[in-house]
Parts: structure tokens; sequence; C-alpha cells
């Protein structure tokens, strides 16, 4: 999947335990933090977007059996995510930005 901006950088997290924290300055007094957190197949996202006084929060949880790519571009990053399906007959791949 092409991405409409070009990443920064690029890398992959394991099964392994991963924590890394994105900052981002979208625009004058708008600014989102992403946290990614990864302990086996379980996957937390905490994003925090604050718009000069309000500030809003939100999490998203899913499961990766294998390797997850990220990409972190200027306005955000790139999450790309596989996990078997239907006893591994399946395999379902999804790419999310946050």
């Amino acid at each position: 999947m092409p991405y409409p901006e070009k990443p920064k950088h690029v890398f992959e997290a394991d099964g392994d335990a991963f924590s890394e924290r994105f900052s981002f300055v979208i625009d004058e007094g708008f600014t989102k933090d992403v946290e990614v957190t990864r302990n086996g197949r379980g996957i937390t996202v905490d994003i925090e977007v604050t718009d000069r006084a309000v500030i809003d929060t939100t999490r998203e949880t899913f499961e990766a059996d294998g390797p997850v790519r990220i990409s972190v571009t200027d306005s955000g990053l790139y999450m790309t995510t596989s996990c078997a399906l239907l006893a591994g007959r399946v395999r379902l791949r999804r790419t999310r930005f946050f």
C-alpha cells in the first residue's frame, strides 16, 4: 500500500516487548502524541491530540501474530499488522494511520 506521504523512518517491531512514543506538530497549537506498546500478540495504541486548550485521548487495542511495520511521517504513523484467521488458512493484513 503506498503512503500519501514519504516516510521519514521505517522499522519493524517483532513479538518482543516494545514501547515507543511519537510526537507530531500538525499546526500551530495542534499536536498529536502516539504511544505504541506491544507485548506478545497484544498491541495498544494511545493517541493524545491537543488543540490549544482541548485534549482528546483515544486508546485502540488489537492483535498481531507477526512483525509490526511502523512508518513514521510528518503528520503521524502508519502501522501495518497481520494476523492468521481460520486456523491459519487466511492471513489478514491491515494498515492503520494514527
